[in-house]
């Protein structure tokens, strides 16, 4: 698969050239008073004789029509934009990771947290979302554990751009708060 940067850059590159002679050839025509360019004048010319019938006119029309739906494909189609990079050791590799294995990884650290009954987790280039849900505990440290799972999930996969992490725990129906332990009593000392 050609990356899309690559018929972009090219389609950009050859625009320029053109647009820029061009350009240049006008300036020098209107400031220093020079006479056009003998390429500008051949294809002033040779257009001048060819009409839109003319076969070489609907070959190059169809072409630059072809060349037009490309780019809108390419502009509209998803590309890797489902995928986050990932750092490598070696110089001139590039790897990339699917964000749904990045969301697997986090649910499935997530689920092994104790006292979580279920877990949503939405990866994006810039940050990962996790909801759970707490079937019993306390929830601070369920945060606290849910927090430090995902992190470490997200830190293990080696993305070149650390997403920030946001976390949601919400109880669940059918939650109970934990059980208090029994305060011990004191016995009174009575004086007879």
């Amino acid at each position: 698969m050609v990356p899309r940067r690559t018929p972009v850059t090219l389609l950009t590159l050859l625009a320029t050239v053109a647009c820029g002679a061009l350009a240049f050839d006008l300036i020098q025509v209107h400031t220093a008073h020079r006479s056009a360019a003998a390429w500008r004048m051949s294809a002033v010319h040779w257009l001048s004789g060819h009409g839109p019938g003319d076969p070489a006119v609907v070959i190059a029309g169809a072409l630059m029509g072809l060349i037009g739906i490309w780019m809108v494909v390419l502009a509209v189609t998803p590309g890797l934009r489902h995928r986050s990079t990932v750092r490598t050791a070696a110089e001139r590799v590039d790897a990339a990771v699917d964000r749904s294995a990045v969301e697997s990884l986090v649910r499935d650290a997530v689920g092994d947290v104790p006292g979580i009954a279920s877990v949503r987790v939405r990866a994006r280039r810039r940050r990962v979302t996790v909801r759970t849900r707490l079937a019993f505990g306390d929830r601070t440290i369920a945060h606290a554990a849910v927090t430090a799972a995902a992190r470490a999930a997200v830190t293990s996969c080696r993305l070149r751009r650390e997403p920030r992490l946001r976390v949601t725990v919400t109880l669940d129906p059918v939650w109970q708060p934990p059980a208090q332990p029994p305060t011990p009593r004191v016995a009174k000392e009575v004086d007879q």
